[in-house]
């Protein structure tokens, strides 16, 4: 089953292996989007970013779950 999201596949993205629409794994038709974080002395910001633990977390229901 393909992840029912837009995915990103910017490997040079430095929250790439931190976040679900890059790590999840892509159906055969899946749809890419282009989103660019926003550098910043703090570190990127990104607007599009789920964190890894976001399946997890629809997966129950909402309630946070531990990794």
């Amino acid at each position: 089953m393909m992840p029912d999201i837009l995915m990103y596949a910017n490997k040079d993205c430095p929250l790439a292996s931190k976040c679900y629409r890059f790590c999840a794994t892509p159906g055969e038709r899946q749809a890419y989007g282009d989103f660019r974080p926003l550098i910043t002395a703090a570190g990127p910001i990104c607007g599009y970013f789920m964190p890894l633990s976001w399946w997890h977390t629809a997966a129950e229901g909402g309630k946070e779950v531990e990794e």
